[in-house]
C-alpha cells in the first residue's frame, strides 16, 4: 500500500462521520456520533479521549498520537438508514485493491458516486484504481474532480505510486 492509500486508511479509521480532522481531512458531515478511543492514545477537538457521545450539529475530530490506537466512530441522523458514507464504499473496495483485482475495486467504489457524485477521497482513491487498471480517462477525470473538491489531494497525489501512470499528464496541472 502506498503512502497515501495508508494516509487515507488512517484518516477513515480515525474520521467516519466526523466533521474534520485536524489536518482538514474527513467526510465533513455532523452527524451525532459515539467515538471509542482506545487502547493507545488519541487527542480529540473536544478534549476527551475515552468515550465521547457527541451531540448531533458538534464539529469534532480525533487525531491518533501513538500507534495502536483504535478509533471506532458509531454515527447517522437520527431515524435514517442511509445513504453509506462514500468511506465504505472506499472500505468495500479496498480487499479487491489490496489483492490486485483493480476492476473489481472501480466497480465497488463507483457504486458511491450515486449519493456522493463529488466526494474528493472517493474520487481520489478511483483515480488511484483506474490508474492502476490501465484506465487513464478515467484515472485522470476522477482526479481533476478530487482536485476540484478538496485541494489537498493534490498532495496526496504528488507522492503516490498509484499514480505513477498520470502523474506528469498536462490535464493535471
Amino acid at each position: 500500500m502506498t503512502p497515501s492509500c495508508r494516509r487515507l486508511v488512517a484518516v477513515i479509521v480515525m474520521c467516519v462521520s466526523f466533521a474534520a480532522c485536524s489536518d482538514g481531512s474527513g467526510p465533513g458531515n455532523e452527524e451525532p456520533g459515539i467515538a471509542i478511543l482506545s487502547p493507545g492514545n488519541a487527542s480529540d477537538t473536544i478534549g476527551m479521549t475515552t468515550v465521547l457521545v457527541v451531540p448531533p450539529g458538534t464539529r469534532r475530530g480525533a487525531t491518533a498520537t501513538e500507534d495502536g490506537t483504535t478509533v471506532l466512530v458509531i454515527g447517522g441522523v437520527p431515524g435514517s438508514a442511509g445513504p453509506r458514507t462514500p468511506f465504505e464504499y472506499w472500505y468495500e473496495a479496498e480487499p479487491h485493491y489490496r489483492s490486485g483485482d483493480y476492476a473489481r475495486a472501480i466497480e465497488v467504489a463507483s457504486e458511491g458516486l450515486e449519493d456522493h457524485p463529488q466526494n474528493p477521497s472517493l474520487r481520489y482513491q478511483l483515480a488511484c484504481y483506474e490508474a492502476l487498471n490501465g484506465n487513464r480517462e478515467a484515472a485522470i477525470r476522477h482526479l481533476q474532480i478530487a482536485y476540484a473538491n478538496n485541494p489537498a489531494t493534490r498532495e496526496w497525489a504528488s507522492g503516490d505510486e498509484d499514480l505513477d501512470s498520470i502523474r506528469d499528464d498536462p490535464a493535471l496541472r
